[in-house]
C-alpha cells in the first residue's frame, strides 16, 4: 500500500529558494513530490518536462524567492490551509495594527509567488483570506508598490485594490495624482488610479455599499465560473 502510496505522489525533487543577493533571503533547501506540485503548478509542470529538465540531482533554482512564502506554500498544497499569523491570533486583526501589516506583507509576497508559480487555487484562496477576515482593508501604499511591482495587467489582486481604494475614499485617489511623480509609487499604479477615477467620474461618483464590492468573491477568483471555489477554512 505504501509503495502504492508514494508512486502516486512521484519522486523527491529538490527545490532551492532564496539565497539572491539582491533581495536578501536565506538559502532553504527543500524536498516536495513532484506529482503534487506539478499538479498545481504549470510552472513547475513545465520545468520538470525531460525535455527541459537536465540533471535530476540538482535542485530547481528559486533564488529570489523568501523561503518562509515556499513553507506555506507547501503547507498549503497538503492541508489546503496556511498558518501566515505565526503565534498571533487572526481575531486581532482590527486591534493590532502592527501584526495586521505584517499578515498583510506575508500574504501579498505569498500570492506573489503564486502567480509567479502561477497557481491559481492558492491566489484564489489568499483573496478569499484577504477578504474573510478584513486584511484587505490593511493593504497599504507599501503592499501596493510589491503588487504592482511583481504582477502584470489582469491581476486580480490588482482590480481588488483600486475597488476598495477608489470606493472607500475618491480623494485618495485624487492624491495619488498629484504624487504621480513620486518615487513611491508605482506608474502603472497612478494609470490604474486616473483610469478608475474616469469611471467613477462616469457614474456621478457613486459609492457601492461596501459588501457589494467584495461578494462574491469569485469577483476576483481566476476559477472558471461556475466550478469549484475556495471558500474559506477555519485557522
Amino acid at each position: 500500500m505504501e509503495g502504492i502510496f508514494m508512486k502516486e505522489l512521484g519522486e523527491a525533487i529538490n527545490i532551492s529558494v532564496g539565497g539572491d543577493a539582491a533581495s536578501g533571503y536565506p538559502l532553504q533547501n527543500f524536498q516536495v513530490f513532484k506529482n503534487v506540485i506539478c499538479g498545481v503548478s504549470p510552472y513547475f509542470k513545465a520545468a520538470c518536462d525531460p525535455k527541459w529538465c537536465g540533471d535530476k540531482s540538482k535542485a530547481f533554482p528559486l533564488e529570489d524567492a523568501d523561503p518562509e512564502d515556499f513553507r506555506l506554500l507547501i503547507q498549503w498544497m497538503h492541508t489546503g490551509n496556511f498558518d501566515y499569523y505565526g503565534d498571533g491570533d487572526p481575531g486581532d486583526v482590527f486591534t493590532d495594527d502592527d501584526k495586521c501589516e505584517a499578515w498583510v506583507e506575508r500574504l501579498v509576497s505569498l500570492y506573489v509567488m503564486a502567480d509567479r508559480l502561477q497557481i491559481s487555487e492558492l491566489k484564489d484562496r489568499i483573496i478569499t483570506e484577504l477578504i474573510a477576515t478584513g486584511l484587505c482593508f490593511n493593504i497599504s501604499l507599501y503592499h501596493i508598490k510589491a503588487i504592482w511591482s511583481n504582477t502584470g495587467e489582469g491581476c486580480l489582486l490588482r482590480r481588488l485594490v483600486l475597488n476598495l481604494w477608489l470606493n472607500a475614499d475618491v480623494h485618495e485617489g485624487m492624491k495619488v495624482l498629484k504624487k504621480a511623480h513620486s518615487p513611491d509609487l508605482m506608474p502603472d499604479f497612478v494609470v490604474d488610479v486616473a483610469m478608475g477615477l474616469t469611471d467613477r467620474l462616469n457614474r456621478d461618483f457613486v459609492v457601492l455599499p461596501m459588501e457589494e464590492v467584495l461578494s462574491p468573491h469569485c469577483t476576483y477568483h481566476e476559477h472558471e465560473k461556475g466550478s469549484f471555489c475556495p471558500e474559506r477554512d477555519c485557522i
